[in-house]
């Protein structure tokens, strides 16, 4: 009797302490900024040449973000291998397109969404990932600006 309890004990114990899965949304939400991380890597703004004005980061984000808005990355299915090897023989990034990119301030009108906006003060680009914008925010990324200037 004891041992089934104590067996009860543990499986209740280890069953309580694990995660439940992240949300598809919540999935999304993460593969979205990891792809603003990329379009804003040293790498990436070296190879497409990106220049701004006064190298802030409040004028890459929104060069990056009106690109996307425009169509210039593909949008699609993570998920498939064909929309994925489309993005990659064009050389884009391939963008999500259920969670959108927004510009410096949540868009109330929307679900997911990654709210992306420079702090210049700090030099740092930062994305916000909300679940439902009247709900706040579910995660916060920050990341150093490439230097744009040394061009």
């Amino acid at each position: 009797m004891r041992l089934l309890l104590a067996i009860a004990l543990v499986l209740l114990v280890c069953g309580c302490s694990r995660k439940p899965p992240p949300s598809p949304d919540t999935v999304l939400l993460e593969r979205s900024v990891v792809a603003m991380k990329y379009l804003t890597s040293p790498t990436y703004v070296e190879r497409v040449g990106y220049t701004t004005r006064n190298g802030t980061p409040s004028e890459l984000v929104s060069l990056i973000v009106s690109e996307v808005d425009s169509g210039v990355f593909p949008r699609g299915d993570p998920e498939s291998e064909v929309e994925r090897a489309l993005a990659q023989s064009v050389r884009k990034t391939l963008m999500y397109g259920k969670v959108p990119l927004i510009y410096s301030l949540p868009d109330p009108r929307r679900g997911p969404q990654v709210v992306v906006y420079g702090d210049d003060s700090k030099g740092e680009i930062v994305a916000v990932g909300y679940l439902d914008p009247a709900k706040g925010p579910v995660s916060v990324a920050r990341w150093p600006m490439p230097d744009l200037k040394a061009r």
